[in-house]
């Protein structure tokens, strides 16, 4: 019985200190959850890219063999402090040029795996726009496409250009009548009908 006080005596002491050192200064200094502002928290990051491009899609419409077409596309920064163009992805069908910062680099297997390095970057200030001249030069009736993907030190990444040219509108068959009924046809003779064939589309019929 002896042996047991002292440890009772230690038990009380235990449950009669003061427990405001630890726990006081916490309720003291966390507000209620239904007492938070939203408005008084700060915003999450965003990662909506800064350089956008305009158009998104070129199209160079259907060329001869001898003509060379040449437009421009628009980097434009929407943000408040500047940013770098360190290159681009030019990739698809031959034929394509993209001129910027003084040189041109035409497509190439190059352009579309390895990629092309602008050096020195291209620094687009802030609400800026940088024009950027693309070429076609047909090698063929044949429908070209490709792609021009931009790297930017945008954390979203950078902007993609579609391009397109010779390119030609599905062909479209129209008959009338819908269909034909021939009636009774006694066996060893022949009955004709008119049907009228068009184009509903685009392109011609050949």
């Amino acid at each position: 019985m002896t042996r047991a006080l002292p440890t009772l005596a230690l038990l009380a002491a235990l449950c009669a200190c003061d427990t405001t050192l630890w726990l006081g200064n916490l309720r003291e200094g966390t507000p209620p959850l239904d007492s938070l502002d939203a408005d008084s928290l700060p915003d999450a990051p965003s990662a909506a890219p800064c350089i956008l491009a305009a158009p998104d899609l070129i199209d160079f419409q259907t060329l001869s063999a001898s003509a060379v077409v040449s437009t421009s596309l628009t980097l434009y920064n929407r943000c408040d402090s500047p940013r770098t163009v360190g290159g681009f992805y030019l990739g698809g069908d031959r034929g394509f040029t993209v001129s910027v910062g003084g040189a041109a680099y035409p497509l190439s297997p190059q352009t579309g795996t390895e990629g092309v390095r602008l050096d020195p970057p291209l620094t687009i200030a802030p609400e800026s726009p940088l024009s950027v001249d693309v070429s076609f030069a047909p090698t063929g009736p044949e429908t070209a496409r490709a792609s021009v993907i931009w790297l930017t030190d945008d954390l979203g990444g950078g902007p993609t250009v579609q391009l397109i040219a010779n390119s030609r509108p599905p062909a479209c068959l129209a008959t009338f009548p819908k269909s034909v009924d021939f009636g009774p046809v006694i066996v060893g003779t022949q009955r004709q009908r008119t049907l009228r064939v068009g184009s509903c589309g685009g392109a011609a019929l050949v």
